[in-house]
């Protein structure tokens, strides 16, 4: 599965066409999804989110409490959007044993995560795409739990796994609720159940379970392109990849290997086991023991249920995305960069430098492609925090957002010369004469436009930069744009602020705004944020900014023997 592709053939729906038995249809009657019934007495408007929604509907009470029982409040107060498929007061009675079912934790996660997509999908686009199917097949979506729900339509009512839906379309301010007449029962958890392997006894007779196609998991949210340049290849596998047999779970991968014995810890404390111990498929960006460690307040972090259990679904995409089509995807992106709909609801961001895969522009892929009997392991060197949830940490725990220990050694001058992807504006900062001036006390922070960056720059304009003292003060002023003195702007506080206009020391302003977690530098994504020096902040950002003042017309023609900017980054 891959983000592109899969995103444009979920464009509409956010679901894929299934193939084969359907399973069989449960004979009661539903109302008809093209006639929604009248919502329960309490139904909330659109301005309540979906926790609110429930807890004015008194028909979806259990529901509610359930949700209190699991932890999963929080989740789905967040910014979506989600569907929820809400099973009524009566379905849950219907459940034999669920007070044990409320009290086993892990169980009921598993349970009512399965109810949850990550994307908002109405009965209309529900039934658009059922009628497009081919005849006698579903579509199949992943849940936030991992495994595929299925849709069908029988007669004008939809069928979910066995659920019929009996009141389509409850909106709220971050997603949308069709409420369903039976508890969908994940495959995995059905099997326990049937084996007596759960700690209680339970039947299941009540409980729908899917009748899984051969259609495939659902997608991601659709692509949204950035830029990062193309002819990205792929990152190299590690030397010291973890030898993983691919019979193992993705739990089981992770508790065999020695660096992510933290994140091990952290999803035993957020109860998040038996989820990533389920069908999926899943793809898992795992933090390393170390990147944990360098996260502030990792102690209190991990003690608090509710946000360690939205940093590490943040970490999770409910499909298998291998880095090679990752890695394409992002090549033949326009702007070179694709997102994807994690399990926490909120985008994660994939873009490259050089090599190297990195998410959100800050978390480099160090040991790709671990594969697992449920999906695929992303081990990665830095801990993702959810964009929503940064903006929140910051009162919560003062500080702890994520920093890495330890004051930098380097000025800003001398972290560009250290970053093979910055040398075309290492030459260009020195031919400009700007050195000791991004050497000095400052604070300055810099939007460093890569070696790709530079080179998409129209034709010819690169190198007449620097053919002609006039051409070089143009050039001074260009870099002069990405350069803002007085401050260091980490991307907790850009967050938080935007949207914003940031003076430059051309004193010309940038506009920097904040798209589905991307900072966004007038429209120019930032792809590797809060890189810090001694001196202030880079942030990495995939173009030249040009100011209102450049006009290329007023570039002088160049003498006909000139060294291109390129050959000094190569000489420097």
């Amino acid at each position: 599965m891959v983000f592109k592709t899969l995103a444009l053939a979920l464009l509409a729906v956010g679901l894929v066409n299934g193939a084969g038995d359907m399973g069989a249809a449960n004979e009661a009657a539903a109302a008809p999804a093209s006639e929604a019934a009248d919502a329960p007495a309490g139904v909330a408007a659109a301005e309540k989110d979906i926790v609110e929604t429930a807890m004015a509907t008194p028909e979806l009470s259990t529901l509610v409490t359930a949700v209190q029982a699991a932890g999963l409040v929080d989740t789905l107060k967040g910014e979506g959007p989600f569907t929820v498929f809400a099973p009524t007061n009566e379905a849950f009675a219907a459940v034999e044993g669920l007070d044990e079912i409320l009290n086993n934790t892990e169980t009921l996660t598993a349970i009512l995560t399965y109810h949850v997509i990550p994307s908002a999908i109405p009965s209309s686009d529900l039934l658009t795409s059922l009628q497009s199917a081919p005849e006698g097949e579903g579509i199949s979506a992943a849940t936030v739990q991992g495994a595929n729900v299925t849709a069908t339509l029988e007669g004008e009512a939809i069928a979910i796994n066995e659920a019929k839906v009996v009141i389509p379309d409850v909106e709220a301010s971050n997603g949308i609720v069709h409420v369903i007449d039976t508890v969908l029962l994940p495959p995995e958890t059905r099997r326990k159940l049937q084996a007596g392997s759960s700690c209680y006894g339970t039947s299941t007779a009540a409980m729908s379970a899917p009748s899984m196609s051969s259609g495939g998991a659902a997608a991601p949210a659709p692509a949204q392109e950035g830029s990062v340049g193309a002819d990205l290849p792929p990152s190299a596998p590690a030397a010291d990849a973890p030898a993983a047999e691919a019979e193992q779970d993705i739990v089981e991968i992770a508790t065999g290997t020695e660096n992510l014995s933290t994140l091990v810890t952290a999803l035993q404390a957020a109860n998040l086991v038996d989820t990533l111990k389920g069908d999926g498929p899943f793809t898992v960006f795992a933090p390393t023991n170390e990147a944990f460690a360098a996260v502030e307040g990792i102690d209190e972090i991990v003690a608090d249920t509710e946000v360690l259990t939205k940093i590490l679904t943040y970490h999770v995409v409910p499909a298998e995305l291998p880095s090679e089509a990752i890695a394409a995807q992002i090549e033949s992106a326009t702007e070179g960069s694709i997102t994807a709909s994690t399990v926490e609801g909120q985008n994660v961001t994939a873009s490259a430098e050089g090599a190297n895969l990195l998410l959100n522009g800050q978390a480099r892929v160090v040991t790709p492609d671990v594969k697992a009997s449920n999906g695929i392991v992303h081990i990665i060197n830095n801990v993702l925090i959810p964009p929503e949830l940064r903006r929140r940490l910051g009162p919560k725990y003062p500080g702890k957002t994520g920093g890495v220990a330890g004051e930098p050694k380097k000025d800003i001058v001398e972290t560009a010369m250290a970053t093979e992807a910055l040398s075309t504006l290492v030459a260009a900062v020195k031919a400009a004469e700007l050195v000791e001036t991004l050497k000095s006390e400052g604070p300055f922070t810099v939007f460093a436009p890569t070696n790709e960056a530079f080179a998409a720059l129209p034709a010819g304009v690169l190198d007449q930069l620097l053919c002609t003292p006039a051409n070089v003060a143009i050039l001074k002023n260009i870099l002069l744009f990405h350069v803002v003195a007085g401050k260091a702007i980490d991307s907790k506080s850009i967050i938080d602020a935007a949207p914003l206009a940031a003076t430059t020391a051309l004193e010309e302003d940038v506009n920097v705004k904040v798209e589905n977690g991307t900072v966004l530098v007038n429209d120019i994504p930032v792809i590797k944020a809060d890189v810090k020096a001694k001196n202030g902040i880079v942030h990495v950002i995939s173009g030249v900014l040009l100011p209102a003042s450049f006009d290329p017309a007023a570039l002088e023609a160049c003498p006909t023997e000139r060294r291109s900017l390129r050959a000094r980054a190569v000489v420097m």
